[in-house]
């Protein structure tokens, strides 16, 4: 596996949207692209807690017939920020496939009766035309099915071409934490 540094995820993997000339906010890029009707954030993207997502509990746009649920808002803007970093944001040459995150570690820090959600993830996926390249010799090889020798040397050439990073995510989650 290609593990990026720290570095290499801030100039490569992390795409920040004002690098590209792209001078929307998280939410209004996020609703650009939508497969949920409506996210209730402010603020930054999250990358550190000067550039922090503000969850708003109180956003006019909320329901008030279903209860609020700050942890799924994360979780909808973690893969949010992923596939816009790693699909929608990027050349099709360099777009990612099979795309998978795990959280790693999850800390709050009370700052000034400020109340952030840290959480640490690690990112994987395949460059495109690797991604294809390997399916295509797995249906070639009729999934290997006979094959144990040769399932061998494509599961050795599959975790060659996987990329990942270690990514941060910082929410201010003030306006629900703790009421």
């Amino acid at each position: 596996m290609k593990i990026f540094s720290e570095k290499g995820v801030k100039t490569w993997v992390n795409i920040v949207p004002e690098k590209l000339g792209i001078d929307k906010t998280p939410r209004e890029l996020i609703e650009k692209y939508p497969s949920v009707d409506f996210i209730p954030i402010s603020g930054g993207w999250g990358y550190d807690k000067d550039d922090c997502v503000i969850i708003e509990k109180n956003d006019k746009l909320n329901s008030k017939i279903i209860p609020f649920d700050g942890y799924s808002v994360e979780n909808i803007f973690v893969e949010k920020r992923i596939y816009l970093e790693l699909i929608t944001l990027r050349a099709p040459e360099v777009s990612f496939h099979n795309i998978n995150w795990k959280l790693q570690e999850q800390k709050l820090v009370n700052t000034d009766n400020k109340y952030f959600d840290h959480l640490k993830y690690f990112v994987t996926g395949y460059i495109d035309d690797d991604w294809k390249s390997l399916k295509k010799e797995y249906e070639d090889n009729f999934d290997f099915i006979n094959n144990p020798e040769g399932l061998k040397k494509h599961e050795v050439k599959k975790k060659e071409l996987l990329h990942g990073y270690e990514t941060n995510y910082w929410f201010d989650i003030s306006s629900f934490y703790n009421q």
